[in-house]
């Protein structure tokens, strides 16, 4: 497939990247905010120094909390603004998809690449989410490229002369970046040196780059990483409900699989992509593809960030959860352009790219037409309107009023309780305190939130004070109202 020139495959990068970024802004603000991205906001909205403290209280993300702390500055805090920042990141992620994917295979692996990444649902669901997903995912792209610019410095000193010559130092930098935007960081250098040493002992010669050299830019990296781990260590035994994640399953696998490709068709299609990304298929021959390098490199880069995690979730802490994968899924769209691109049968690579990206299209169309969020704006929009002054609110996930209720309620007239605090779960010994809440009180609000299925001690003992009790369900979210 020849592309022309290099201006021209570059325009079509942009212009790519450009359609994949009006996608992530269409129908922005068609789900309100939830929890996540309520506290993200609640966290940006502090100064500087509390907004570090609680970052490392949450074990979250530091750097992207300092982003759109000086973002909301800029261009105020309404949902479509905090989530224009994820937007913008999904779409440079698009072009750095390219620029990586030409350094590891080349110009075309890199712009089918970029087409795959740009439809992708599940890289549009997260670049509409005001979280630090699309910030990882495009340093982890930058990360690679570097570190592809580091393997061919060692590979030859004609590649060590202009701009390469830093890569070592930007690597570090984006990496260290990349550690303090997302927990997952962690896993994508684990990938990268499982990469290195396993070349260095089972290919000597395909890196020349001297593991000295390595350990250099490593050992500050190390450093770093195995500081912040502490803090995330530390602040999970201070504060257990940081880690609310289940222990997962096999079950747990294949629903990350289902988000990482769009669909069932599109597990299909690009499982015998990532086959065809081994293997060079021509008219009458099937030979092997490229063996250690590139293809074990990203190989690597798709597996280490889902299956360390989960194995490590099965053995202690839970950490493992689908969307945090998002940073390997740029890997999954290079095995699968590479897989298109080893099609020697030139009739059949468009064809087969084409309908990838249909496939692709056809399920973001799904996610647009569904609503996947709690629906936290219209839930607060119910209760303002209908509320008197003086009823009480009881929100049985207490932590849910200041995360995300205040970001929506213009009313100061309506008391806000959590019950029975602000992360305990209901039991016969503190459901007695509810009685000096309601007491008085002619009407009473409940939000249920996130159940944990302890509920129903609360309303066996509402229905010992109150004849009436009425439902109204939001997507996530049940509104009670108890009146006598």
């Amino acid at each position: 497939m020849k592309l022309g020139r290099k201006s021209a495959v570059l325009f079509v990068v942009i212009l790519v990247s450009l359609l994949g970024g009006a996608l992530r802004i269409y129908r922005l603000d068609r789900e309100s905010l939830w929890l996540d991205e309520g506290a993200s906001v609640k966290v940006a909205r502090m100064d500087l120094v509390p907004l570090l403290r609680q970052s490392a209280v949450e074990s979250y993300s530091p750097f992207y909390n300092t982003l759109l702390h000086f973002w909301i500055k800029a261009f105020g805090d309404s949902a479509e603004s905090v989530r224009m920042m994820s937007v913008l990141f999904g779409a440079l992620a698009i072009f750095a998809i390219f620029v990586a994917g030409r350094e590891w295979f080349g110009a075309e692996t890199g712009l089918l690449s970029c087409l795959l990444l740009s439809c992708s649902a599940f890289n549009v669901r997260y670049s509409q989410e005001a979280r630090g997903y699309t910030l990882a995912l495009f340093l982890t792209l930058l990360s690679y490229y570097f570190f592809r610019r580091m393997e061919r410095i060692g590979n030859g000193p004609e590649k060590a002369s202009g701009p390469g010559k830093l890569a070592p130092l930007a690597y570090l930098a984006i990496n260290i970046l990349l550690v303090f935007s997302h927990p997952y960081g962690v896993f994508i250098i684990l990938a990268q040196n499982l990469y290195f040493f396993s070349l260095k002992v089972l290919a000597p010669g395909r890196i020349s780059w001297p593991v000295r050299n390595w350990l250099l830019v490593q050992t500050p990296l190390l450093v770093v990483t195995l500081a912040w781990v502490l803090v995330m260590a530390y602040t999970s035994r201070k504060n257990p409900g940081v880690f609310w994640i289940p222990r997962p399953d096999l079950m747990s696998l294949f629903i990350t699989l289902w988000y990482q490709a769009g669909s069932r068709q599109l597990i299909l299609l690009f499982g015998l992509l990532v086959i065809l990304s081994l293997l060079t298929v021509g008219p009458r021959k099937v030979t092997p593809g490229p063996g250690p390098g590139p293809v074990f490199a990203v190989l690597l880069w798709l597996i280490v960030p889902v299956l360390a995690p989960f194995v490590f979730s099965l053995w202690f802490t839970p950490i493992f959860h689908f969307r945090y994968t998002i940073l390997a899924s740029p890997a999954l769209c290079l095995l699968a352009a590479q897989g298109i691109g080893n099609l020697h049968y030139r009739v059949l690579k468009w064809p087969v790219a084409a309908l990838a990206i249909a496939l692709s299209l056809i399920s973001t169309k799904e996610y647009f037409s569904t609503f996947h969020k709690a629906q936290w704006r219209e839930a607060v929009d119910f209760l303002e309107h209908r509320a008197l002054p003086g009823d009480i609110l009881i929100f049985h996930q207490g932590y849910t009023i200041c995360n995300i209720y205040d970001y929506y309620a213009k009313r100061k007239d309506l008391a806000k309780v959590p019950f029975p605090d602000l992360e305990g779960e209901i039991d016969a010994e503190n459901i007695s305190k509810l009685d000096q809440l309601i007491q008085g009180r002619d009407r009473v609000w409940v939000v249920i939130s996130y159940s944990q299925g302890d509920e129903l001690l609360l309303f066996k003992k509402l229905e010992q004070s109150y004849s009436n009790i009425y439902q109204k369900t939001f997507v996530g979210i049940d509104v009670y109202m108890c009146e006598n």
